[in-house]
């Protein structure tokens, strides 16, 4: 298959240590198996769904698709509207960026479909009890509280970036529930 320009340029990704990881909310934790970066040229966003490990252990695995800010699938997936698997399986570009673990001049990405995906990757997307990237933050920033109250540290910046995440994203998660 002959890959068109265009293809190919969506296709130049660097090693994910180098690649221009936005941590935004609510991509800026750990809990939630996906990331949003920018492409080489800075002006698409793209989310990477955690792939886990090539079959041979050696390199790790990311599938990306583009997302810009304003598309209504992404919003539907970040609110929860739609689930994980309805979301990732019915991207139309997928691309599997396969890196080196060890050499970081090892990068490897093709277009792919979501038949593609590895078993990491299909045990995030299946998973019936994943919540929303948004809930997902919104647990994480209600347990950060509890563990300062719990450890008996001051919980005053916990609760102020909870305030934070609930007066921008509070419109997007109540919308779901109406």
């Amino acid at each position: 298959m002959s890959l068109t320009r265009d293809q190919k340029r969506l296709l130049d990704w660097p090693h994910i240590i180098r690649a221009n990881r936005l941590e935004n909310c609510p991509y800026d934790t750990t809990a939630v198996p996906v990331e949003e970066y920018l492409d080489r040229s800075g002006d698409k966003r793209f989310l990477a769904l955690n792939g886990g490990m090539s079959r041979c252990e050696r390199y790790g695995l990311a599938f990306l698709t583009p997302a810009p800010i304003d598309c209504p699938m992404r919003d539907a997936f970040e609110t929860g509207e739609i689930s994980w698997s309805e979301y990732w399986d019915s991207r139309e570009i997928l691309i599997s960026w396969e890196y080196s673990m060890f050499e970081e001049s090892y990068v490897s990405t093709k277009l792919c479909t979501a038949r593609d995906y590895s078993q990491m990757a299909r045990f995030h997307l299946d998973s019936k009890w994943r919540k929303s990237p948004l809930e997902i933050k919104y647990a994480v920033h209600i347990n950060k509280i509890e563990c300062d109250k719990f450890m008996r540290r001051d919980s005053s910046k916990s609760e102020a970036d909870y305030q934070a995440f609930m007066r921008v994203y509070e419109r997007r998660m109540k919308k779901r529930a109406a």
